[in-house]
């Protein structure tokens, strides 16, 4: 099998396509009215500073961990 790989600049000079911005566009609308509900609130800081995240368990991690599970439990 021969896989062939190609640098492409994304620039100006390349033509939009409307069926893809369609696409964008409705897809953002929708996530711009989700992101406007409260889903919540928590009382305590959350840590997600890199060097937490990556070496040990947080809080932060947990929580994103038990919305992962939710969703797709």
């Amino acid at each position: 099998m021969l896989i062939r790989v190609e640098k492409v600049q994304i620039t100006n000079a390349i033509e939009r396509d409307a069926g893809i911005e369609a696409h964008i566009s409705a897809n953002t609308s929708e996530l711009n009215k989700r992101m406007d509900e409260v889903c919540g609130y928590i009382d305590v800081d959350m840590e997600g500073r890199f060097e937490h995240l990556r070496y040990e368990e947080t809080n932060c991690a947990n929580f994103v961990s038990d919305l992962i599970r939710t969703e797709f439990d």
